[in-house]
């Protein structure tokens, strides 16, 4: 009956858990929508070799992609992203 008990507690601590990574990716969805919003600049984060992404328009349209390379120097990405949008 204990390890019932155990195993009902792990279960409820399990989906608590899951329940907080939800709130959490809901969160990070938002904040990134409004990032897009803002600035119209959408990150690929699949690309895990290169800084990429879209410039889009405000229905969400790609309009231009864009690549750098890892190495280049945030300000350098930063003045390039700006000059395009």
């Amino acid at each position: 009956l204990d390890n019932l008990d155990r195993q009902r507690a792990s279960i409820e601590e399990r989906k608590d858990a899951v329940k907080k990574k939800k709130k959490e990716m809901q969160k990070a969805e938002r904040m990134l929508s409004m990032c897009v919003s803002v600035t119209n600049i959408m990150p690929n984060f699949e690309d895990q070799d290169k800084i990429s992404g879209y410039i889009v328009d405000r229905s969400g349209k790609k309009l231009e992609k864009f690549e750098f390379e890892k190495t280049t120097p945030p300000v350098e990405i930063c003045d390039k992203l700006w000059k395009k949008i």
